[in-house]
């Protein structure tokens, strides 16, 4: 969310099952972010799912996704827009009160979980028209990022995106 405000978003929204983490992450960036309801989600040009509820309820916690599941996803913004999970009755694809069936053209919704590459949240946004990504760029580019501070080395990122899209293979 730091990093969203930082780059010049004008408002940010964090929405939360729970109050009290979403003011504590709201008082990271107080200019640009508030607490609010999931349908104050509506219109909004970015929402970020950021919560594991998709990996939890597809029993994936913990395991390793078999190479050609995973697909690669552009480089997304991070932010925890939508908290700890909660799936409602009606369909795994309401989080948190968060119905992606709002969404829909001009907006781009990401759920930071990339395995399975596809959560339900995502496949009903898309299938409102907007434009979706998981958070497979963000797992990669935080590699990255990381193989730049611990070595100093430039990463391959062609070749990680071909080891976690199953076209290549690790040395």
């Amino acid at each position: 969310m730091l990093a969203l405000a930082e780059a010049g978003a004008e408002e940010i929204v964090i929405v939360n099952r729970t109050v009290a983490p979403a003011w504590r992450s709201a008082a990271l960036a107080p200019q640009v972010v508030r607490v609010g309801r999931p349908a104050d989600l509506r219109g909004m040009d970015l929402v970020i799912q950021a919560t594991p509820v998709a990996m939890v309820s597809s029993g994936l916690v913990g395991e390793s996704a078999p190479a050609e599941r995973a697909q690669p996803a552009e480089p997304a913004l991070s932010a925890q827009l939508t908290g700890p999970a909660g799936l409602a009755e009606e369909g795994a694809a309401i989080i948190a009160g968060v119905d992606p069936s709002w969404f829909g053209a001009g907006q781009l919704v990401v759920d930071l979980v990339y395995d399975p590459p596809f959560t339900p949240f995502l496949l009903e946004a898309q299938r409102q028209g907007a434009t979706v990504r998981n958070g497979l760029g963000m797992l990669v580019y935080q590699a990255a990022r990381q193989i730049r501070l611990w070595t100093g080395a430039e990463p391959p990122l062609s070749v990680m995106w071909g080891v976690v899209s199953g076209t290549a293979r690790p040395p």
